[in-house]
């Protein structure tokens, strides 16, 4: 996946030894804190039920609806 754009943040977050890190635009800067959080506790959840994740990072990006073309 490719995220690009203008004014683009991160937040960066530990959860289990894996870094998890969210990608947003500067002006949806409390909706991408939330997708870092809901990541956070997905992971848990997953190396809850499946074992450790088998990587050392886990990225997220929070895009405009305008922007999502299903295929």
């Amino acid at each position: 996946m490719l995220v690009a754009g203008r004014d683009l943040e991160s937040a960066t977050k530990t959860q289990g030894g894996v870094t998890v890190r969210s990608h947003f635009r500067a002006k949806d800067a409390k909706a991408g804190q939330r997708a870092l959080e809901t990541a956070a506790i997905s992971l848990g959840a997953y190396e809850r039920r499946f074992g450790p994740y088998p990587w050392s990072e886990m990225d997220v990006a929070k895009i405009a609806e305008e922007c999502v073309e299903i295929y």
